[in-house]
């Protein structure tokens, strides 16, 4: 299946581009998103998290970010969405 740019229609497309971020001292890691399905907790939150990758247009450099484990990050938000109405 061919993918193309949502802004130029472009099939250049890099499709998974790992996202760095650089912490103190040059230590690199990957970006990740993060939900806590325990937001209120004092200690134990709950903290689910899941890297993102970048799928980039080699023509006009339009950037879409997605996360590796989508169903695993709604599920906690849901969580955290049910946590709150105690």
């Amino acid at each position: 299946m061919e993918v193309s740019c949502a802004e130029c229609n472009s099939e250049k497309i890099v499709p998974a581009a790992k996202v760095i971020d650089r912490a103190e001292y040059g230590a690199e890691g990957d970006l990740a998103v993060a939900i806590d399905e325990n937001p209120e907790a004092f200690i134990f939150k709950e903290r689910i998290r899941s890297p993102l990758s970048a799928r980039i247009c080699g023509s006009c450099g339009f950037t879409e970010f997605y996360t590796e484990n989508p169903e695993t990050i709604y599920s906690a938000y849901l969580s955290q969405k049910a946590n709150q109405k105690k």
